[in-house]
């Protein structure tokens, strides 16, 4: 291993939380696609509602990863260098989006 695979900071227990996340906010978007009856189905359909707090935790996990990625480099460094850490983040995420479109 090399020096920045020992620095890389990775959680895999988040990806566990962001999949339950995503999988809850698809399922309150698939009820706009196919409605559950609330009568019928009713713990189906209050168990698809709890979709509401993916959103909310999809935002939560973002902050505590974006604190933690930016106070490991205060430790390191001794500061933190915003233009790199949003270059950073530019490079990761921009190929995806528009790989997408």
């Amino acid at each position: 291993m090399n020096k920045t695979d020992l620095e890389r900071y990775y959680r895999p227990e988040l990806d566990v939380l962001r999949f339950l996340a995503f999988l809850s906010v698809f399922t309150v978007h698939r009820m706009d696609h196919v409605p559950i009856h609330r009568a019928e189905h009713y713990w189906l359909y209050n168990i698809c509602l709890l979709g509401n707090f993916g959103v909310p935790v999809f935002f939560l996990l973002s902050a505590f990863l974006i604190t933690e990625l930016l106070m490991r480099e205060d430790d390191r460094l001794g500061t933190i260098h915003i233009r790199s850490f949003y270059m950073r983040r530019v490079l990761r995420i921009w190929p995806l989006y528009f790989g997408v479109f």
